[in-house]
């Protein structure tokens, strides 16, 4: 099983090739369609074994179609579908606007954003500078810091809205560049970092009585 959330429109993305029992994607992520157009995958000899915790029109059908998948989920009472029927428009803005440029346009920019970020940390990226492991999407370690406190500092006085995570006693920030995005944005988080990094870190962070 593979959680490729983040693949479709990002990256270059062939299923059948991968060979996954199931594959999970969002095409709200990059594709820019809806929330709620997320796809689950089944290869076909796996078929057989889903179970649902939501009953389609036709579980246990009288009359069964071709698939007993597609019998399960095809239709789910009152279900909304439109964000599912919208992604074939969005498949058709990507190959009008040339994705695959957008795509690279984005990578670069945020390739030579790595530097930068090293800069105003003091610690190096996580990962090598190669498209093999980050296109459009990466993320970057921080000093010991109040991680939610930094997070919410960050969109209310700089803007800028990005996860901040803890894994291991350590803290990441997660940096995406979309085709809307522009080196200004970059450049903003670089200078709510060098403001509030000093303020937020575990030795500087504030106590509750003093916020």
């Amino acid at each position: 099983m593979i959680d490729g959330a983040h693949a479709p429109g990002q990256t270059d993305l062939n299923i059948d090739q991968i060979g996954a029992d199931f594959y999970v994607g969002n095409c709200h992520k990059w594709m820019m369609a809806p929330k709620e157009s997320g796809f689950l995958h089944v290869r076909r000899e796996m078929q057989s074994i889903i179970e649902l915790f939501i009953a389609g029109w036709g579980y246990e059908s009288e009359k069964p179609g071709s698939s007993r998948l597609i019998d399960y989920v095809e239709w789910q009472g009152t279900r909304d579908i439109s964000a599912f029927l919208s992604v074939p428009a969005a498949i058709k803005f990507m190959r009008n606007h040339s994705w695959d440029k957008v795509e690279s346009s984005c990578h670069d920019l945020l390739r030579g954003f790595r530097q930068a970020m090293t800069d105003a940390t003091d610690l190096p990226p996580i990962t090598p500078d190669s498209r093999d492991w980050y296109a459009q999407i990466a993320a970057f370690p921080l000093p010991a810091c109040d991680g939610e406190g930094l997070q919410t500092a960050l969109y209310e006085q700089f803007h800028v809205e990005l996860p901040i995570t803890s894994w291991n006693d350590q803290s990441f920030i997660r940096v995406s560049v979309q085709a809307y995005n522009e080196q200004s944005d970059l450049e903003a988080l670089i200078a709510g970092l060098k403001d509030l990094l000093p303020e937020y870190s575990r030795a500087g962070t504030r106590n509750d009585s003093e916020r």
